[in-house]
């Protein structure tokens, strides 16, 4: 961000500008991208959307930042997270669900319940990825028995003929390393990218152990089909 700036050799001056990065430059933005995106949302639908919503869009609709310095990792990393928040895409999905209200689905599951939802492509096949997240704000847990310890593992999986696709996971034996797909622990936002999807899928929402409590979750869904 190029911001005013002091220069501690000319104190007296008041027109010295720099460029400056950090939290505190990346924070005021993403939270004034955020409130926008809630404004449209409850214009459209009379209603805010879930704070685990706002959530699962922003890392949903990111652009993925694939340069480490000089190493290319595709995917979430510790160092970027998700990417650069997009609000454009974030606002698009916003505005497709007015017409696919499955698009963004928010609700509980109870215990030992499955939710699922059918997936078909509009064409054959298409460039277009097909993105599924969930997200949900998981309980309060007073004491971690485990780094990352969910008191709710909810879980999402895509399958089709072909197969079970899985979430993203970091690779705990080397953090730098690019992304795994596979069955994730200790996050409670999950998401699945499936490249050139093609044909009908399956949407799987479920959970691990036993809710106690019905647990609210959100599911947003992008891609080249209904």
């Amino acid at each position: 961000v190029y911001c005013a700036t002091w220069n501690k050799d000319e104190p007296t001056e008041t027109n010295w500008y720099s460029n400056a990065n950090g939290t505190s430059f990346s924070g005021p933005a993403v939270a004034g991208g955020a409130a926008l995106m809630q404004q449209y949302y409850k214009q459209l639908n009379n209603n805010y959307m879930l704070s685990s919503t706002l959530r699962g869009l922003i890392c949903h609709t990111a652009t993925d930042l694939t340069m480490w310095g000089a190493k290319k990792v595709t995917g979430p990393d510790p160092k970027t997270g998700y990417g650069l928040m997009n609000i454009e895409a974030a606002i698009e999905l916003i505005n497709e669900n007015k017409t696919d209200s499955e698009k963004i689905t928010e609700r509980a599951l109870t215990n030992n319940e499955v939710f699922n939802l059918s997936y078909t492509t509009s064409t054959e096949s298409s460039d277009k990825k097909l993105i599924v997240t969930l997200a949900w704000n998981d309980p309060f847990k007073p004491e971690l028995l485990t780094d990352g310890d969910l008191v709710n593992d909810l879980d999402v999986r895509v399958y089709n003929d072909d197969g079970i696709f899985y979430p993203w996971k970091l690779d705990t034996a080397d953090i730098t390393a690019p992304a795994l797909k596979g069955d994730n622990l200790v996050d409670n936002l999950e998401k699945i990218e499936i490249d050139a999807p093609n044909g009908n899928y399956v949407i799987e929402v479920s959970h691990k152990g036993i809710l106690e409590e019905d647990q609210v979750f959100s599911l947003i869904v992008s891609g080249n089909g209904e």
